[in-house]
């Protein structure tokens, strides 16, 4: 009785870590991602405007672009986020003469919200320099 109860609650254990596959749909393929990253990227990016970028552990966040972009109202809006992961399930990272870049995805909760409010999804970068961690689409959005 005693190993019936030992394995049921391994088997609860296992049932219950997170082994699904996260995926965001960009470019017409699914693509891994994951937001199991250093504790650094995570928190809020802004410059000098009102835009800024909000990355949350659990994989959520804010975002809000510092000025009205054609019909798209100016306002924050939720975003899902996950960094690209490579084939060994790590972040994919690349070493620039500045530091590191690390490519990462942004849906938005909201519908169509980037590029003019065309595109629901947003390919962009942190990077990872000696002054601070950058948005590569930002001209001053720093953390």
């Amino acid at each position: 009785m005693k190993g019936y109860f030992l394995g049921l609650f391994s088997l609860l254990l296992l049932s219950s870590s997170p082994a699904e596959k996260v995926t965001i749909f960009y470019k017409g393929k699914n693509v891994s991602v994951t937001q199991n990253i250093k504790k650094e990227l995570l928190g809020l990016y802004r410059g000098k405007g009102k835009g800024f970028l909000k990355l949350e552990k659990n994989g959520t966040g804010m975002y809000r672009y510092d000025y009205r972009i054609g019909s798209c109202p100016n306002e924050s809006f939720p975003i899902r986020w996950g960094f690209i992961k490579d084939e060994n399930g790590q972040p994919v990272s690349f070493k620039r003469e500045y530091g590191m870049s690390y490519p990462i995805l942004f849906q938005s909760l909201k519908g169509k919200q980037f590029k003019g409010c065309r595109e629901e999804v947003f390919l962009d970068w942190l990077l990872v320099k000696k002054d601070g961690i950058h948005v590569s689409s930002s001209d001053d959005w720093k953390k």
